[in-house]
Order: structure tokens, then sequence, then C-alpha cells
């Protein structure tokens, strides 16, 4: 019955780049608290990456840079060039694979001038993917021309085969078929059982790839290094026996131990696509299959499946993606989104979903919870300054902190655009945006008898609505729903129910919130369905004005009957660092920014309230403070152990 509440955010840049190099990709130098950034900047015949050093306490700083050469024809994909970068606080250098081949290495020292990586091994014929272990001694990649090599930690191949091989794995399971309707005497049941079964297993041999897979490998770990699992497109991997006009080729999932032996092959699954991800627990490999077109899974066009395996190779159950879409006139792009990318975080909670949009890119993080998987909350990719479309460009968990998440994309073409004397200035930036999460119980805390015990439980566009003083309904059933119609998708950043009112607020991105009236009853419905157990209303929805980048919203009035609503916001201005504190009076369908209060320590805090609707904020350190809106000033209350 948890919610995921964004806890802090740090919209950082770099600043200064050249006006064509990207941000591609992150990684962490724990030890330090740093992230550290990959941009690039490619031509025709090479690449070039940057290695910068990016902190909320500290300056950017470049650390490193290496040119490798730009990927050719032997390569069929077209993306970043930048496959890999991985910090290996072993001996504190950073690793770089190129698409063009090329493996650089070199150490990062904050104090010394910037450094130029060393080229350490080629490989001719490009890179694909490449993934190291969790424990940094093991590189495992996917060469051009199809073979899997594995490296030591001093890049020294262990093991070189090719991927694709009819061979299905040393512990591969093999199914004879006991205990099925096929196998048993059930009349004309059991034969029509046989022949369904018969069918299914040949439409799925004949099943091809989704028109959107990038064609590109993938290769993921799992969390204690003794197996990695590898995507691949097998071109060979079904004849043409069909006039149907649909490629020939599908997805195929290959399970290897760390010495390169073959385990597994996964069954064949009809429209399963690029993105891969294994659990860290270990559990399950996800993916993501399409529905609906020739070559695909039976299924509607609109049905799009994230889909487990097991170590085996075997499917283990999948849930929908809720992506409205419209169809497309050309047959590139059947669908206006795709699902680009999957990541698990390190406790293995919660999984980030890339999806690339026409309109723009987006994060979404599922959890789940008694065999139901919720959205509970979808980072949108930053618009540029030039209006052009927001695109993400890569997206990383932290190794050691569950519930923190960077995302990189670019700034714009050319910059960030502001005006001179002289006409147009560009200022080139690339974003990197830390988010940080918590855990969050969004629940009624009137006193009695009015407090109705209600629950309100996010799940993408609906928010799943119980008062267990009246009723209990364990999740993923609830007593009603508040659900949003569509295209909206996304799940609020923060809900919160007022304290001295039936009422609640919902706050969505760019400070909009939407103020409930929920009109819970207050005595047992005859019946559970009973759909008087509550009468939720809109009371306002609409935009809070300022720079504020809220991330959490209270509400209160000042009685149960008034039709003066108070929006307390706290968030971070844009461009600033400290928290604060917002308080917007709502009046009759109009609002007024009334009061504003700037906390005296650096941001990350949490607002509650005192008694008597008091306004109370604590920061990270431990140090409460009575917020008095009304004089503007925040008055230290006492400092705490820790947060």
């Amino acid at each position: 019955m948890r919610n995921l509440s964004l806890a802090s955010t740090n919209l950082l840049k770099i600043e200064d780049v050249d006006e064509f190099e990207t941000v591609v990709g992150t990684t962490f130098d724990v030890d330090n608290d740093v992230v550290i950034a990959v941009s690039e900047t490619p031509s025709d015949t090479e690449t070039s990456f940057q290695v910068w050093r990016i902190s909320s306490n500290a300056p950017q700083k470049l650390l490193a840079r290496t040119t490798c050469p730009t990927w050719g024809k032997s390569l069929t994909f077209s993306s970043a060039q930048l496959v890999s970068a991985t910090f290996l606080p072993e001996t504190r250098t950073i690793c770089i694979i190129s698409a063009g081949g090329d493996i650089a290495t070199g150490m990062i020292d904050d104090e010394a001038s910037v450094s130029e990586l060393e080229i350490v091994g080629s490989v001719e014929s490009g890179i694909e993917c490449a993934q190291w272990s969790p424990d940094h001694d093991v590189l495992a990649l996917v060469a051009g021309d199809g073979n899997i090599l594995l490296m030591t930690k001093d890049y020294e191949i262990i093991y070189e085969a090719p991927l694709r091989t009819t061979e299905k794995g040393e512990d591969q399971s093999v199914n004879v078929g006991w205990g099925s309707k096929e196998t048993q005497f059930h009349g004309s049941l059991g034969k029509g059982a046989a022949a369904a079964s018969s069918e299914q297993t040949a439409a799925a041999a004949r099943g091809g790839s989704s028109p959107d897979d990038d064609g590109r490998a993938r290769v993921s770990w799992r969390g204690d290094g003794a197996f990695f699992v590898v995507s691949s497109l097998d071109p060979h991997a079904v004849p043409p026996q069909t006039p149907e006009p649909y490629t020939h080729s599908r997805r195929v999932l290959r399970v290897y131990d760390r010495s390169g032996s073959l385990q597994n092959t996964s069954e064949p699954v009809p429209g399963l696509e690029q993105g891969l991800a294994w659990k860290p627990s270990g559990s399950v490999i996800v993916s993501s299959q399409r529905f609906g077109f020739p070559g695909g899974g039976q299924g509607l066009p609109s049905r799009h499946d994230a889909v487990f395996f097991e170590r085996n190779g075997l499917r283990h159950g999948e849930f929908g993606l809720r992506e409205y879409w419209v169809t497309k006139p050309d047959t590139k792009r059947q669908w206006s989104y795709r699902v680009k990318e999957f990541a698990w975080n390190s406790d293995s909670t919660i999984l980030a979903v890339w999806v690339e949009r026409d309109d723009g890119d987006a994060v979404q993080l599922w959890t789940t919870g008694n065999w139901h998987w919720y959205l509970k909350q979808e980072i949108p990719a930053p618009s540029p300054e030039d209006g052009s479309t927001p695109r993400f460009t890569a997206l990383a968990w932290h190794p050691e902190q569950p519930l923190r998440i960077i995302t990189t994309s670019p700034g714009t073409s050319h910059g960030l655009f502001s005006y001179t004397m002289l006409g147009p200035d560009y200022i080139p930036i690339a974003h990197v945006d830390d988010y940080c999460f918590m855990w969050d119980t969004c629940t009624s805390s009137r006193g009695p008898p009015e407090d109705t015990g209600t629950v309100a439980v996010v799940d993408g566009a609906a928010l799943l609505m119980t008062p267990f003083r009246l009723q209990v309904r364990p999740p993923p059933e609830s007593s009603y729903k508040i659900v949003r119609p569509p295209p909206r998708i996304d799940p609020p950043i923060h809900v919160s129910q007022a304290p001295n009112a039936d009422a609640m607020i919902c706050l969505f991105p760019n400070a909009r919130v939407e103020l409930w009236w929920l009109q819970t009853a207050k005595s047992v419905p005859r019946t559970p369905n009973d759909p008087d157990i509550a009468e939720p209303s809109l009371i306002w929805k609409g935009e809070i004005p300022g720079d504020l980048v809220a991330r959490q919203a209270l509400l209160w009035n000042s009685d149960d009957a008034s039709e003066e609503w108070f929006i307390a916001l706290l968030g971070i201005p844009e461009g600033g660092k400290h928290d604060v504190v917002s308080v917007t009076t709502w009046r009759a369908g109009e609002i007024t920014e009334d009061y504003e209060v700037t906390m005296a320590s650096i941001g990350h805090g949490r607002i509650f309230f005192l008694e008597g609707c008091k306004l109370a904020w604590e920061g990270t350190d431990g140090e409460v403070a009575r917020v008095d809106f009304e004089n503007e000033l925040a008055t230290p209350l006492v400092t705490l152990p820790e947060y």
C-alpha cells in the first residue's frame, strides 16, 4: 500500500560543451558519492569521448578524454557511439567501450589535469553491447561479427565463440508432455487441446521480430555474477514458410555462466523486443513483447507486455504496459511509442521502463505486490530550450542507493538560448538529472470520529481508495477508484490528504495540482460494492504559478465546510539549492500566491503538519523548523539525530 514519492531532485547541467556534444552515459564513484558522466562528439570517421565529474557540491570538471573510430558498415544499428562506461573502484579507473570496437581505460584523478585514456584493446568488427559483471572481474561483450567474448579485468580474452548457435545449452529443459492434455485420454476435448497446442507452438516458431526492434544485441548480468544473458536478433531463426510480409528473424535469449558455457536458450516468443534486464535478486529476466502484427504475438495491436523469463529460458508471467497510441501511416513506425530499455534498481523492488514516445521520452517506475504491477512514477524528459522533442540519452540506477536514479538528456541542438545586445547567444549545455525517491503511505489523519482510515494507493492514472474504517479491501482491490481520463497515464508525484477535511491533493509535474472532495460515507454501506461508499468530486485542477520545481504538496482549509483552501508546495526554484515552501490560497475558483519561505539549509527536506494545521519542515541533517508563512520565516524547533 506504499507509494513512491519524490524525495529530492538535482537538475544538473554540463555547460560549455561542444555544439554537437551529447552526454550518453553515466557511472558512479560510490566512495566519493560522485556521478561520472561521459559525453561524445561523433563525426564520420572518429568519435571523441569526454569524461566529466558531476556533483551538486562541487563545480563540474573535465577529467579525461579519448578518441575512437566511429562504427562502420559491419554494424547495422544506429545509436550512440558509447556502448558502455563503467567506473572500476578497485583500480579507480574508468573503462569506456565504443561501438567502433575500442576499449579505453585510464585513472580518474580530481587533482590532476585532463588525462588521455589509453586504448587497451580493439575489436575489428565493432562492439554491439558490453557489460561488466557486478564484481567487475569479467567483461562480457558481443562483437559486430556475431561472436561473444569474455575478458578478465586485465582485458585478456578467456572465451570467444559464435553467439548464434543451434545448441540449446547444458541445462536446457526437456518437456516430454506428461500430465498435459495432449498425453491424456479426454475424448474430443483431448484431441482439441492437442491440436490447439500444436497450432500455438507452430505459430510461435513462425513468429518474427517487432517492427520497433533496433536490431542491437543486449547483455545483462545476474546480481551475484554467476550468470549473464544475451538477447540477440537471430536472422535465420525462422525459415520463410509463409507469404505474410514480415521479417523472418526473432529475438532469442541465451543464458551463459561466467566461464562462457551456454546453459539455456529461451523458448520461441513472437514479437519479443530488444529491452533486457536481469533482476538482481536472480529470479527473472525481463523483456517486452508486441502483439497484433504479422509475426507478433496473438492479440490486439494495443497489447504490449513486459514479459518475464526464468533462468532456464521458460516464460514466467507478464504485465501489460498502459500506453495509449495512434496508428502510424508508415510501416517503419506502426505505433506512436516504443519501449527502449529496462533497468532494475539494486534491491529488485523497482523496474524502470524507458518509453520513447513521438511527443517525448519518459521513464516509468513500476513496483509489484500481491501479483499486481503498479505504475508508481513517471519521469518526463526535460523540454529542450529550442523546442525540439524531449529525449533521454541514458538512465542508470545507483548501485548502492536503491531509490536513486540518474537520467541524461541533451540541452538543445545549439545549447541554452539567451539574448544579448549583439543578438542570440548560445551556450551549449547537457542535462544530468539526479532523482531520489522515498516510500510513502497516503493515509487520512483526521481525529476520531471523523477519521475514515482512507488509504490512497497510486497505480498509474488511477488512485485506489479504501476507507478501512468502513471496509477492508486488500490491494490491488479497493473500495473505489479515482481515474484520470486518457490519454493521461502519468501518476502523481505526491498525494496527501487534508488533516481537517475529507479532501485530497494530487501533485503533478510543472506544479499542476488536483483538489478532490472525497465525501466518504459516515457509516458502513449496505453491501461491499455500494456506490455510496464515497462520492468523490473534483474541486479544482490547475497550475500553481511560479518557478518552483515542486515535489510535495499539502492541503488544508479553515474549517470543514469552507470554500477556501490552502495549498502548500515544497520544492527548489529553477537554478536554486535551498528548499522553498510556498503557500497558495484557492478561493471561489481563483488562486493567489500568498507567502513564500526559504529554508536556511540546502534542500531535500520534507514538510508535515504540527497540531492545528501548523506547517513544519525537516531537513536531511535532522533540523526541524516551524514554517511561519504569515511572517515568511522559518523558526528552528529541534535537531534530531537522523533524518
